[in-house]
């Protein structure tokens, strides 16, 4: 992970907003509860993830150091005392937690998702203001369980839930995601209150989402739902859905929910259910170009 992710994203942003300068972490109980801990940043740094995919980045060793002396800095990031030397140098080695991702983000070294941590870990940096990363499936079969995201599942808990990568039009998807043929399995996405759901809420110009397909899993949203995206104004190719998509309002496709971009050599074969208008089995509505698709879902 690199220093421009540090400071990300609502849940951070809203748990400093909360706290005068000064306080100490030890004031603040369940601070922690339910982040995923993602072990340590190339800085030394401590990182977490909320549920929402917030990142709180904590400077000092937890383990090492007295909760008491960790105070909020002006910049909004929790500090504590300085690591010491050896200690920044072990965790910049790679004494990393589980979802840290291999690669550096670019064309030409792409994150490798390797797991349902991993993926987690991509959604967090793009939504946290990583818009151009970059990255590859690299499962190991070609799957990535993604089963522990349903609530029913034993396995479940809030920081497990699915959050699209690319929130929205101001923290969209920017770059080149490459599934290499793989599939993940057991998406669920539970976003009936809001727009852009999906693996992917929004992607934007120029984005390019390939070579990849869900299986089994449901997609719900409230507006602008689709199997790969809610909302694409890039490109999606090769891509195909098997699983349920339900919008409670408007816009809900089985591969993108509004299509401004292009979609091509796609396939759903998941039922699509809509709230009010515009469902479709590839695109809910469709601005710009749709070529070489086929639905076999059912269409409600």
């Amino acid at each position: 992970m690199k220093t421009k992710r540090i400071l990300a994203l609502a849940l951070c942003l809203l748990m400093c907003l909360s706290l005068l300068p000064g306080s100490t972490l030890a004031e603040e109980d369940g601070l922690l509860s339910g982040m995923t801990d993602m072990g340590y940043d190339e800085s030394g740094a401590h990182v977490y993830v909320s549920p929402e995919g917030g990142i709180l980045r904590i400077v000092g060793a937890p383990a090492e150091a007295d909760a008491a002396a960790w105070t909020l800095g002006e910049d909004g990031v929790f500090v504590s005392v300085p690591v010491s030397a050896p200690a920044a140098a072990d965790a910049a080695s790679g004494a990393k937690g589980g979802g840290s991702l291999a690669g550096e983000g670019t064309e030409e070294d792409p994150y490798q998702i390797t797991d349902y941590a991993d993926l987690l870990a991509f959604a967090a940096l793009v939504n946290g203001g990583d818009y151009f990363a970059c990255a590859v499936i690299q499962a190991e079969g070609g799957v990535i369980d993604a089963s522990a995201s349903d609530p029913t599942n034993a396995a479940y808990s809030d920081a497990l839930a699915w959050t699209p990568i690319g929130l929205d039009s101001g923290t969209c998807y920017c770059s080149h995601f490459d599934g290499r043929g793989c599939v993940i399995t057991g998406l669920t996405c539970n976003n009936d209150q809001n727009r852009f759901a999906g693996l992917f809420g929004y992607v934007s110009s120029g984005a390019v989402v390939e070579n990849l397909g869900l299986a089994g899993g449901s997609i719900s949203g409230g507006e602008r739902v689709g199997g790969i995206a809610g909302e694409n104004y890039g490109t999606v190719t090769n891509c195909y859905n098997a699983g349920d998509v339900s919008g409670s309002t408007d816009y809900c496709g089985g591969i993108v929910g509004a299509n401004h971009g292009t979609v091509t050599n796609c396939y759903n074969a998941g039922d699509v259910s809509g709230g009010t208008d515009y469902c479709g089995g590839i695109v809910g509505v469709n601005h710009g170009t749709v070529t070489n698709c086929y639905n076999t879902g059912s269409v409600s």
